[in-house]
């Protein structure tokens, strides 16, 4: 079941999208933007790596179900963590050097004090009238904000918005504590919830390496490729190889 936040996201969205596609103005400057990403986004190599993506998440969350942390009521945190944060990491690792950095990155981002409070203030959402009028009060200030850090000319409006974005954040913190100290939430399910959070992108941290490892042995050869040299399957393995052993180097 959605919370009053997540509804108020995915209104905002809907209102957003029908905008661009309604509003000639909009439509006018994003259609070709949007038609540009599109084409890219669903090249048969990327739409074969979402299909391998989601399968790895499914038996990651068959296994957890399996092991008695995942039930049916964390569907939608299967699919929210998917598209959030293991398809998102699944792209970073092509960036990795090593996987060394690779494992820490990953660990630093799940288990950090950050996402937590994520965890945390979800617990208690706002009724879904203050939910979007909260949304839109922080997309607003965090877009002056981003948009004012771009010139120093632009730093008074950059400070209102700093003070402004830490006070919707203290509110939200503020809420969330009162709720929980009223009505305390099922903590067995708040605890199931995090801990599933914690157990899906780790436990595909082999995944992880092993796309980042590929990955680099493709760059590789294409660079091989380049000279229009043949490349003999010997060669072939030594990078192969050499490009996991410089990517599993702690």
């Amino acid at each position: 079941m959605l919370t009053s936040r997540e509804i108020a996201s995915l209104i905002l969205i809907g209102i957003a999208v029908v905008a661009v596609f309604t509003v000639p103005k909009f439509r006018a400057h994003m259609a070709p933007s949007i038609r540009a990403v599109m084409t890219v986004a669903f090249v048969p190599r990327l739409v074969l790596l979402y299909v391998v993506v989601v399968i790895m998440s499914v038996t990651s969350t068959a296994v957890a179900w399996l092991i008695g942390l995942w039930d049916a009521s964390l569907l939608k945190d299967a699919v929210i963590i998917t598209a959030t944060v293991v398809f998102p990491m699944t792209f970073r690792s092509l960036s990795f050097k090593s996987g060394g950095e690779l494992t820490h990155k990953l660990v630093r981002d799940t288990l950090a004090l950050a996402a937590l409070l994520t965890v945390y203030l979800d617990a208690a959402p706002l009724p879904l009238g203050w939910e979007i009028v909260y949304q839109l009060a922080a997309i607003f200030f965090i877009t002056v904000q981003a948009f004012a850090s771009t010139k120093p000319e632009f730093a008074p409006a950059k400070k209102v918005s700093d003070v402004l974005v830490f006070l919707l954040g203290a509110f939200l913190l503020t809420w969330t504590t009162a709720s929980l100290i009223q009505t305390a939430p099922d903590w067995s399910e708040f605890f199931q919830s995090l801990f599933f959070g914690f157990w899906l992108p780790l436990s595909l941290l082999p995944f992880f390496y092993l796309f980042g490892c590929f990955a680099v042995t493709e760059k590789t050869l294409a660079r091989f490729r380049a000279f229009r040299k043949p490349l003999s399957p010997e060669v072939t393995t030594a990078v192969m190889i050499g490009s996991c052993a410089v990517s599993g180097r702690p």
